[in-house]
């Protein structure tokens, strides 16, 4: 019988490794900057969702909503500042039409406390995700460099500095794929947290059974019984 042989396994050049470093480090940087413009497209989509009264009116709106003043954290502001005010609204009076969709449900005191308790939390995630979005992507760029301590360039450095009244200080940014890879789970996830809550919103799903505050922290409640928070930071 003849004993196979199997073929040896051949550790990567220096130059093989090098390239295969720069190319995940470029992939998810582009990974994590698709899905942080997804994540402000769906709070995008919440405001016109809720402000449009028919799909001509949509087409007006985006003219305003798509306009560069508007950037991300300007969207927040307008979205959560809608919400807020239609649950806070149908509990001072009658429920009205949202969006083309028919009225709202009636929200309650507690309604209200859940939406204030979630928004603040999702708000807090948002806005970090955001600062380190700009930072990064106003930062100087040192790709696909090595040195003797990293010779196959396993890490990247992005440069930016803060000029504070006392002095400069420098940036403490993300220096490989992987922290990448987090910040694009991180992005998903509260995209996902958005299109739960315009759901309640627009009265598809109860505020009590989707999000509920336990062990000092938020979770989304899916129909199928399961709780998720938010990815750590």
């Amino acid at each position: 019988m003849t004993a196979q042989m199997t073929a040896p396994t051949i550790a990567p050049t220096s130059a093989e490794a090098f390239q295969e470093n720069t190319k995940e480090q470029y992939e998810a940087l582009g990974r994590f900057v698709e899905a942080f413009e997804m994540m402000v497209s769906e709070v995008r989509e919440t405001c016109l969702e809720i402000l449009k009264r028919d799909n001509k009116h949509y087409e007006l709106l985006e003219i305003a909503f798509h306009h560069g003043a508007l950037t991300a954290r300007p969207l927040f502001d307008v979205m959560q500042a809608l919400v807020a005010e239609i649950v806070g609204d149908t509990i001072r009076n009658p429920p009205f039409d949202v969006g083309g969709k028919g009225p709202v449900p009636d929200f309650t005191a507690p309604d209200r406390n859940t939406f204030w308790g979630v928004m603040k939390f999702v708000a807090e995630e948002y806005g970090e995700l955001t600062t380190t979005r700009n930072n990064l992507l106003h930062a100087t760029w040192f790709t696909g460099y090595s040195d003797v301590d990293d010779p196959f360039g396993s890490e990247f450095y992005a440069r930016k500095y803060s000029a504070g009244k006392d002095r400069l200080s420098s940036l403490d940014l993300p220096k490989d794929a992987i922290t990448f890879v987090r910040l694009s789970n991180r992005c998903d996830a509260l995209r996902h947290w958005i299109i739960w809550l315009r759901s309640c919103v627009f009265g598809e799903s109860p505020f009590a059974q989707r999000f509920v505050f336990e062990k000092q922290t938020w979770w989304l409640v899916t129909y199928s019984g399961s709780k998720t928070t938010l990815p750590e930071r």
